[in-house]
C-alpha cells in the first residue's frame, strides 16, 4: 500500500526527492533490493549526490551483495570529506553496515556519536540501520547511548 502512494507522488513529480527516498527505503525493507537500487541510483542523481542518499544507496548495494559498487561510494564520501565538504558520519555508517564490516561500523558509530548524530532522524531515514548494527557485540555500549536517545 505505501509503495503505491510513493509511486503516485512520483507520477505527479518524477523527481520528488521525498517520494524517491521513501520508495527506495520501502523497497529495501521489503527485500526488493534490485528495485531499491534502481530507485536509489535515481535518487542519488536527482539529489546531486547528497551524502545521506549516497550512504543509503551504499547500504542497499551492500545488502544486495554488490560490494564492488558500495566501496566506491564510501571512497567518494572520503574524498569529499578530505576536500573540505562536511559529510555526516551516518553516510559512512550506513555503507559500513551494508558491507557487514563490524570493525568499520564500530569506528563509524563512534564518529557518529562524537559528531552528535541525529539518531531520531536517521532512524526515520533508514529504519533498518540501527537494527543491523545491534547485531555486533562490539557496538553494544554505543548502541545503548543511541537507544537511550531514541527513547527520550
Amino acid at each position: 500500500p505505501y509503495t503505491t502512494l510513493f509511486r503516485s507522488a512520483l507520477e505527479l513529480h518524477p523527481n520528488f526527492v521525498i517520494g524517491l527516498w521513501s520508495l527506495h527505503a520501502a523497497k529495501r525493507l521489503l527485500g526488493e533490493l534490485q528495485q531499491s537500487i534502481e530507485v536509489g541510483e535515481r535518487l542519488v542523481s536527482v539529489s546531486r549526490r547528497a551524502a545521506i542518499f549516497v550512504g543509503q544507496l551504499g547500504l542497499t548495494y551492500g545488502l544486495a551483495g554488490q560490494k564492488d559498487k558500495a566501496l566506491p561510494l564510501r571512497q567518494e564520501l572520503e574524498v569529499r570529506r578530505e576536500s573540505g565538504e562536511f559529510i555526516a558520519p551516518v553516510g559512512f555508517l550506513a555503507i559500513d553496515a551494508g558491507l557487514d564490516d563490524e570493525p568499520a561500523v564500530q569506528v563509524s558509530l563512534e564518529s557518529y556519536i562524537q559528531d552528535g548524530g541525529h539518531a531520531f532522524a536517521d532512524a526515520l531515514m533508514m529504519p533498518d540501520l540501527f537494527s543491523r548494527i545491534d547485531r555486533y557485540p562490539s557496538c553494544g555500549e554505543s548502541m545503548k547511548k543511541i537507544r537511550w536517545y531514541l527513547s527520550a
